[in-house]
Order: structure tokens, then C-alpha cells, then sequence
């Protein structure tokens, strides 16, 4: 509380710093480095990610307590420091402080008032209400446009988690809808025409989760979320809500896709049906591998964690980090966008079940690329590019995954025809 005051009486006038703690100086010659170079990855980060201006320079450590004394490892890890800046356009020298600013609460009830729309549009969508309880809701949605002028500090955190749940809901509902209609076809797309629609519905899906990231900007465009006076806390509950999305959609559009309009008989009948169904041994299977995925997810998502990557995974993001101007995030590029590949391959071959799985492992990926814009901290630039990058190295992964699955599954199809 006292440092709030402080640098609010100050008028913001301050800069971000970095302490050089121990566990982050003993990471000499680690991930297979002979350096210091992990150190110097660890300051990079923090001055190209997280807004650090101030960094207090401490020796590194040659083990757990023994100075390192090389001169030398300290100028290659700052020369080194320096010319990995120079494309971000920063440089060692004296720093600027923070410049005050803030968004006028008209600004803010504009926003907040796409926001209500867009949630009452996911909605509409989700239920099929196509009726006048539809339309309603989008009168009473411009309710929202006040609600900054009766609680401005309110507003910014709750319109903040409704924009980054229902843009990423609406990117859900739309790449399910897609895959639907895939699924619904007679007729069969070959593996050109599977990977170029796979890579439309990826891309639409990503634009409008960046439509969403835009609103979450905006909302939280203050100087406080800047240097991190107050942190937007519903990464979380952000990251988890559109799965409940997902969810609500297989239900009442995939097992109960033949009903105009729903009502509690029309949801609970679905959930029955499927508690009654066959269930293969694969599907446990599948389901065991998902479990595991989406604890790992969870518990790797959020400002703090305590599931920390593998070394291996480590040492590749280090490699990323170093020939891209942004290091893609790997649940994107190497799991939820190849997902929508498979989930359009597996749609297309009408194959049950695995259509369902691959897409809720998509979900992972609309709702990652809110996350990355809600640290206010990161400039906008990187977090742009960070999510352009992932889009197509997740198109390239996901195009050789739809080759490699149709090879499998014409060699599965082979043997069954054989063994009749």
C-alpha cells in the first residue's frame, strides 16, 4: 500500500527494476551453455517482456557460493545483451521514467459496451435464441455502457475478463461451427483442399481472438497495469471459462444438433445420451492423455506456477528466443493450432469421438493467444508478433500432421479391408 501512494504521489514518474537474485545468478553453464548465457537470457526477458528499465547487477555465481571472477564471460554476456536489443530498439545508457496516462471513463464505456455485446452475441449463438429474448439481451446489454462512471476501477477488471472469456468463446463457436459443417458434408475434401481450409479456419479463429486482445488493451491501457501497481487477475478463471464454452457447444450443436431452439429439456436429453453411450477402450484411452494435458495446462497457466518446463523444453525456447524477434508459445504452434488441423482431418473422415478431442485441445490455443495480450507489461508489438509467428509455424506443423494422419489412416483402412 505504501509504495502505491508513493509512486502515485509521484505522479508515476518511475521505472521498473530488475533484482538480480541468487537462483537467477547460479545459472552459470547450465542447459548445456559453457556461460553465462541463460543469466543473460534471464535479464533479456526482463527487459523485453516485462517492461525493466533498472537492472541491479550483481555478480554471477561459478556454482552455489563461489563468485565468478572471469572478466571476460561478463563482457561477452553484455556485448551479447547488447546487440540481441538493438532490434527491439533499446540500449544500455540512462532511462526515461514512466509517462502518466490514463483512459477517459467515455473511452472506457465505449468499450465496455462492445464487450456486453459481443458476451450477448456468444450467447445467442451458443443457446440458438434467435427470438425476442435474443434480442432483449441486446437492449439490456447497453446497460454496460454506464457501468465505468458508477465503478471505473470495477469495470476495468470485469469487462476485462468478460472480453478475454467471450472473444475467445466466439472464436470457439466459430471454428466448431466450421468443423460441423465439415463433418456434415457427403462430400470428402482431399488433403490439399483439408489443409487449405484447416489453415482459413485457424486463421479466422486467430483474428478474432486478436479482436478480443484489442479490447483487453485497450480496457487496461492505464499507467498502473503498466509497471504493475495493479495486475489483471483473471488469467485463470480466462483461461478456463471458454472450455466450459466448448462444452456447452458439443452439447447443444454436435449431440443435439437437430433442434431450432434450447430450452432444459433440450440440454439435459443430450447429457443423458451420451452417460448411456458405448464406450470404446481408445475413448478411455484418449481420455486419460487429455486429463493429463489439461492438468499440465491449468497448472501452468497464470502469473505464478509451480509445473515448470522440462529442460529439453527449455533449451528449445532458448533456441526460438534467439533467431525470432518473439519466441512462440508452444501450447499454440505445437499443440492447439495443429489440433484444428486434426480436428478438421478426423471431421472430414467422420470419425467420432477424435473430432471432439482434437477439438478441445483448439480451445488451448483461443484462449492463449487473450493471455499473452493481458500482461499489460509486454509491449504490443511483440505480443503481435509473438501470435503471428505461432499462426503459421501452427500451420506448417498441422499441414504435415493432416499428411501424416491420412497416411495412417489409409494404412489403418488397408488392413481392415483385408482382414474382412
Amino acid at each position: 500500500k505504501g509504495i502505491v501512494e508513493l509512486v502515485t504521489n509521484l505522479n508515476y514518474e518511475t521505472v521498473r527494476g530488475f533484482t538480480m537474485w541468487d537462483w537467477i545468478r547460479q545459472r552459470y553453464q547450465v542447459y548445456g551453455y559453457d556461460g553465462a548465457e541463460e543469466i543473460e537470457n534471464s535479464i533479456y526477458r526482463a527487459v523485453t517482456e516485462r517492461n525493466i528499465r533498472f537492472v541491479l547487477f550483481k555478480p554471477f555465481y561459478e556454482g552455489t557460493d563461489k563468485y565468478l571472477t572471469n572478466v571476460a564471460e561478463y563482457e561477452r554476456t553484455f556485448n551479447s545483451l547488447k546487440e540481441r536489443l538493438e532490434p527491439h530498439d533499446m540500449k544500455l545508457g540512462k532511462t526515461n521514467s514512466v509517462t502518466e496516462f490514463h483512459i477517459g471513463n467515455f473511452r472506457l464505456a465505449i468499450l465496455c459496451l462492445g464487450v456486453a455485446v459481443a458476451s450477448v452475441y456468444l450467447f445467442n449463438s451458443v443457446f440458438k435464441l434467435h427470438n425476442n429474448i435474443g434480442k432483449i439481451l441486446y437492449v439490456l446489454s447497453l446497460g454496460a455502457f454506464f457501468a465505468p462512471f458508477v465503478s471505473r476501477n470495477l469495470s476495468e477488471k470485469l469487462f476485462a475478463l468478460c472480453a478475454a472469456v467471450a472473444f475467445s468463446g466466439i472464436a470457439v463457436y466459430y471454428f466448431m461451427s466450421m468443423i460441423k459443417k465439415i463433418k456434415s458434408s457427403k462430400k470428402e475434401l482431399t488433403t490439399s483442399k483439408m489443409i487449405f481450409s484447416s489453415s482459413i479456419v485457424l486463421i479466422v479463429t486467430c483474428l478474432i481472438s486478436l479482436a478480443g486482445a484489442a479490447f483487453i488493451v485497450a480496457i487496461l491501457s492505464d499507467v498502473k497495469y503498466m509497471i504493475e501497481l495493479d495486475i489483471f487477475r483473471g488469467v485463470k478463471i480466462a483461461q478456463l471459462l471458454p472450455f466450459g464454452v466448448y462444452l456447452l457447444i458439443l452439447i447443444l450443436q454436435f449431440i443435439n444438433d437437430n433442434v431450432v431452439e434450447n430450452n432444459l429439456k433440450t440440454i439435459v436429453s443430450p447429457i443423458a445420451k451420451v452417460l448411456n453411450a458405448n464406450i470404446k477402450v481408445y475413448y478411455i484411452l484418449l481420455a486419460g492423455i487429455l486429463a493429463v494435458v489439461g492438468y499440465i495446462y491449468i497448472a501452468r497457466t497464470g502469473h505464478e506456477t509451480n509445473v515448470q518446463p522440462s529442460n529439453i523444453e527449455l533449451i528449445v525456447r532458448n533456441f526460438l528466443e534467439n533467431i525470432l524477434i518473439a519466441r512462440p508459445r508452444t501450447k499454440e504452434f505445437l499443440m492447439a493450432f495443429p489440433a484444428i488441423f486434426a480436428a478438421v482431418f478426423a471431421a472430414n473422415k467422420k470419425i467420432p469421438f477424435v473430432t471432439e478431442a482434437f477439438m478441445l485441445i483448439g480451445v488451448i490455443g483461443t484462449s492463449s493467444i487473450i493471455n499473452t495480450f493481458c500482461h499489460i507489461r509486454t509491449p504490443l508489438y511483440l505480443s503481435i508478433d509473438r501470435t503471428l509467428i505461432s499462426m503459421c509455424f501452427g500451420i506448417i506443423i498441422g499441414s504435415i500432421a493432416i499428411i501424416i494422419l491420412n497416411g495412417i489412416y489409409k494404412i489403418i483402412t488397408n488392413m481392415q479391408e483385408r482382414l474382412k
